[in-house]
């Protein structure tokens, strides 16, 4: 019997044992993802609507300042643009020509690109900007405030019934409203010239034979003449001009001496 129940144990331990080595389950784990954007990769932010103004510089080297000149303002007719300023300059060493010029801004880039290609030698090229969005928006604004403010005070103008110094006083502040009013539209009026047209400011020059500048004009002998001639008509007309101006002092002259001849005539004869 003892041995029956120790063989019963050790069949028991051995099951035992050998379910013991079987590998337990494995757990799988996910971990939590977390969304992050990419900020590297999106898109910058695009804000519309502003008011920018574009200045570009241009200098160029030509054979012909007068021949490129002439097909500039054929560019600035192809772009309806136009020549706000123009100086020629001529050296000793060298001829040239700078242009200030207002083009459309839509156009800007377009005429930059063609200036470019009117030289044999593109020296300097810049473009600027400047962003005046800001100050475009607070000129705008204050310039509507200013206007509802005058509005109130016109309301109030035409519904008061007290005392004149009231009136008066309603009055002067509408009149210096309205000149703060008029600067605004002012700068506001500027800042859309500016911001609708673009500047563009061109130099193109050409190189010459060297020559000493002469120190002074000679003026030729039959220039002298003619030159002596006006002046000796001017004389006259002068003399002239200043008789017919004394005309009364010349008379009373004239008649004071035939006076004093007659008194002395006369004087002489009683002797």
């Amino acid at each position: 019997m003892k041995i029956y129940l120790m063989f019963s144990l050790l069949i028991m331990l051995s099951t035992c044992a050998g379910g013991s080595s079987s590998e337990p389950a494995e757990v799988a784990y996910e971990p939590t993802a977390t969304k992050i954007t990419d900020f590297q990769d999106s898109e910058p932010l695009q804000i519309d609507n502003r008011k920018m103004i574009w200045t570009g510089s241009v200098e160029l080297k030509v054979q012909s300042v007068d021949e490129t000149t002439a097909r500039i303002n054929a560019l600035c007719k192809k772009y309806n643009a136009f020549v706000s300023n123009m100086n020629l300059n001529n050296t000793s060493y060298e001829l040239s020509n700078n242009l200030t010029i207002r083009v459309n801004s839509e156009h800007f880039t377009s005429l930059m690109e063609d200036l470019k290609g009117q030289g044999e030698f593109v020296k300097n090229v810049s473009v600027s900007s400047d962003d005046v969005t800001e100050q475009y928006i607070d000129v705008t604004s204050r310039l509507k405030t200013k206007k509802e403010v005058r509005e109130r005070y016109i309301d109030i103008l035409k519904n008061k019934t007290g005392k004149i110094s009231e009136v008066l006083e309603a009055e002067e502040a509408i009149r210096k409203i309205t000149e703060e009013i008029e600067a605004k539209e002012g700068q506001l009026r500027y800042l859309k010239d500016k911001i609708k047209y673009s500047t563009i400011n061109l130099r193109i020059y050409e190189k010459v034979t060297f020559r000493d500048e002469p120190d002074s004009y000679e003026k030729s002998f039959g220039s002298k003449v003619l030159q002596a001639l006006e002046n000796g008509w001017g004389i006259i007309t002068t003399l002239v001009l200043v008789l017919i101006n004394i005309w009364p002092l010349v008379l009373i002259g004239g008649i004071f001496i035939w006076r004093w001849k007659w008194l002395r005539n006369k004087l002489s004869r009683k002797k």
